[in-house]
C-alpha cells in the first residue's frame, strides 16, 4: 500500500509498504480521505515536524478491514473516523476526564505516523465508529467539527445571545454552525475578504462581515446597537484579529481563543484597558476531548449529522488531491488556494 512520508522540509515521498496483521487492540483501517489541517502547514513548510521521516495527517475517515483479537467495539466493515489524541490515561488530568490537557499525550500525524496513506494500523480507542448512513469522504471534517463543539460548550447558555466568530477557515465555519445549533440568537462571521460569501451562505452562515476596524464598528451598530457581542470566538491565532475580538466584545463578554498563534501576540495599553474596562472573561480552548473518551463532542457531531443539523458537503472543501499528488496539494495551499476557503482533502481512491 502507498504511504506519504515527509522526508525533509517541503518534500514528501510516496513509498510502498506493508502492514502486519493487527494484534491485540490494534485495528487495520482502509483510509477514505484525510484533510490537510492548518497545523500540517508549518510541519511541511517550516521545518516544524517533530522528526523525519513522518507520515502526517490526523483528520481522517475510513473503513475497518481487520481487527486484533482483543478488539470488541469494532468489526470488519465498520465505518470510522480517527481520534488523533493518544492520552496517557494515567495523569491527574486524564483521570479527571480532561484528556486534552494531558501533559504526556502523543498525537497521530505528529509524534506518531498519521493517515496520509492507503491503510493504517491504529488502536481501537483511537477510532470512533459512525453510522454507515452518514459515512463519506466528508467525514474527514469530523474532527475539526469536534474542536468547534469543544469551544462552544465552554458557555452554557446561548439563548438570546449574539455571537461573533473571527476567522473564516474551517474551524471558524464550524464555530458559527455550532453556535447556531446551541441556540444563539444571531451569529456573525468576520473575515479578511468578502469573495467567499456565497460559499458561507451555502453552508448556512448568513451574516458575513469584514474584520477591519471600520467594518467592525459598523457591524456592532448593525447587529448589536453598538453594545457588542455576548460571545466572541477567535479562530485565527493572529495578533490583529485577536485584538479585533476585544473590540467586538460587549461588557462582561466571553472571548474564547481557539486559533493557535504561530507568532507572538502583543497587547498594547489600549487593548489591556479594553479587557479591564469591559471586564472581559478570556478563555483558551485546546483540542476536543472529554469524558468518556473521546468525548461528548464526538457524539454530538455524529448526532447533528444524522439529524441534518450539520450538513457536510463540497462547500467545506477548497480542493481534492490524490495521495500521489500530495506535494501539489501543499503547494496549492501555499499559493492561496485560488482565493477559496475550506479544507484540502487527500482522497485515497481519487484517480
Amino acid at each position: 500500500m502507498k504511504q506519504a512520508r515527509l522526508v525533509e522540509n517541503e518534500h514528501i515521498d510516496i513509498v510502498e509498504t506493508t502492514l502486519d496483521k493487527p494484534a491485540g487492540s490494534l485495528v487495520k483501517v482502509k483510509v477514505t480521505a484525510c484533510g490537510i489541517c492548518g497545523s500540517d502547514i508549518p510541519r511541511y513548510f517550516d521545518n516544524s515536524a517533530r522528526h523525519y521521516p513522518v507520515t502526517l495527517g490526523h483528520e481522517f475517515c475510513g473503513e475497518v478491514i481487520e481487527t486484533g483479537e482483543r478488539v470488541t467495539s469494532l468489526k470488519v466493515g465498520d465505518m470510522v473516523v480517527g481520534v488523533p489524541l493518544v492520552p496517557c490515561f494515567e495523569c491527574d488530568d486524564c483521570k479527571a476526564g480532561d484528556f486534552s490537557l494531558c501533559k504526556n499525550y502523543r498525537f497521530i500525524g505528529s509524534s506518531l505516523d498519521g493517515a496520509f496513506c492507503e491503510e493504517m494500523m491504529i488502536d481501537e480507542r483511537n477510532l470512533f465508529k459512525i453510522d454507515k448512513a452518514v459515512a463519506s469522504k466528508y467525514c474527514a471534517l469530523f474532527e475539526p467539527s469536534t474542536i468547534a463543539v469543544h469551544a462552544v460548550k465552554m458557555y452554557s447558555n446561548y439563548e438570546n445571545k449574539k455571537v461573533a466568530v473571527v476567522g473564516g477557515g474551517t474551524i471558524g465555519e464550524f464555530l458559527c454552525l455550532w453556535s447556531k445549533i446551541y441556540g444563539a440568537k444571531e451569529v456573525v462571521l468576520f473575515v479578511r475578504r468578502r469573495d467567499n460569501d456565497e460559499t458561507y451562505h451555502h453552508i448556512g452562515i448568513e451574516n458575513v462581515e469584514l474584520s477591519n476596524a471600520d467594518s467592525i464598528k459598523t457591524a456592532k451598530e448593525k447587529y448589536t446597537c453598538n453594545k457588542g457581542f455576548d460571545v466572541v470566538f477567535d479562530a485565527t491565532g493572529n495578533n490583529q484579529t485577536i485584538l479585533a475580538s476585544l473590540d467586538l466584545a460587549c461588557n462582561h463578554s466571553n472571548v474564547c481563543l481557539v486559533g493557535t498563534p504561530v507568532k507572538p501576540v502583543m497587547f498594547e495599553k489600549r487593548q489591556w484597558e479594553t479587557i479591564n474596562r469591559k471586564e472581559l472573561m478570556m478563555t483558551g480552548t485546546w483540542m476536543s476531548y472529554s469524558n468518556p473518551f473521546p468525548g461528548e463532542e464526538w457524539r454530538q457531531t455524529e448526532q447533528a449529522i444524522k439529524e441534518g443539523k450539520l450538513v457536510l458537503s463540497d462547500d467545506f472543501l477548497a480542493g481534492e488531491f490524490a495521495l500521489v499528488d500530495i506535494n501539489d496539494a501543499f503547494s496549492y495551499i501555499k499559493n492561496g488556494k485560488n482565493g477559496s476557503v475550506g479544507r484540502v482533502l487527500i482522497v485515497m481512491n481519487k484517480n
